[in-house]
């Protein structure tokens, strides 16, 4: 049996952002929408994965960000989402002025 730690509750709130975010996507009519949402989505939480849990500043911004978003996803006026992954080379990029 593996212990498991108590989540604090900035990492509470990103993943409740991440599970908001890809429920909002299940409510996209068209098909390629919800699959740009969902990998958009993806990409920008495993972009962030190596922030220190200690860059709170940053965190929040990003959370403010992803609030942002989801906000936007859900307007009644909210159609289409057209989203490319970067090439391989383009990698994992920590950009704190976005």
């Amino acid at each position: 049996m593996t212990t498991q730690r108590a989540l604090s509750g900035i990492q509470k709130d990103v993943l409740s952002l991440y599970r908001r975010l890809l429920r909002a996507s299940r409510q996209c009519e068209d098909a390629s929408t919800r699959q740009a949402v969902r990998g958009f989505s993806r990409y920008e939480f495993d972009r962030y994965r190596d922030v220190k849990t200690t860059d709170v500043q940053l965190i929040e911004h990003l959370v403010r960000k992803g609030h942002k978003q989801l906000a936007v996803l859900q307007e009644p006026g909210f159609v289409r989402f057209s989203w490319e992954p970067p090439s391989q080379g383009a990698g994992k990029q920590q950009d704190s002025s976005a």
